[in-house]
């Protein structure tokens, strides 16, 4: 999940994206509402959280049924990772998406890896997959 914004915060403030945290335990999105609440109104204003499990947001991307992100951070566990990446695909390469996880790689990603460095991998469909 997004845990207490810390991650969101920073990218949209070096960025200027908008984003989306979902978290399953609501004690933790707390303190992340908390966090948002602080900021200046520019950067509030670009980041919405929600309550919730990120493979069912992840399905409704798949769905066209929730707006398409251009970026998804994940700090998860290995296991919830591979799960995951393939309903992230698409979003790579049908909407030309960037995803960036933390520590661990996205088990079925690993062609679509465009860079990496201590502790984070961002995975990005090139032109020709498109």
């Amino acid at each position: 999940g997004c845990g207490d914004g810390r991650a969101l915060i920073r990218a949209v403030e070096a960025s200027g994206c908008r984003a989306l945290g979902v978290e399953l335990d609501e004690a933790v999105l707390g303190r992340a509402r908390d966090a948002v609440a602080e900021l200046r109104a520019e950067v509030r204003d670009r980041i919405k959280l929600r309550l919730g499990d990120v493979f069912h947001v992840a399905a409704l991307w798949a769905e066209g049924l929730e707006e398409i992100p251009t970026c998804v951070l994940l700090y998860m566990l290995p296991e919830c990772l591979a799960r995951l990446g393939p309903l992230l695909e698409p979003l790579l390469l049908e909407h030309g998406a960037s995803v960036c996880a933390l520590k661990w790689e996205i088990p079925g990603l690993q062609r679509f890896e465009a860079a990496a460095g201590r502790g984070w991998r961002v995975y990005r469909a090139d032109q020709h997959m498109l």
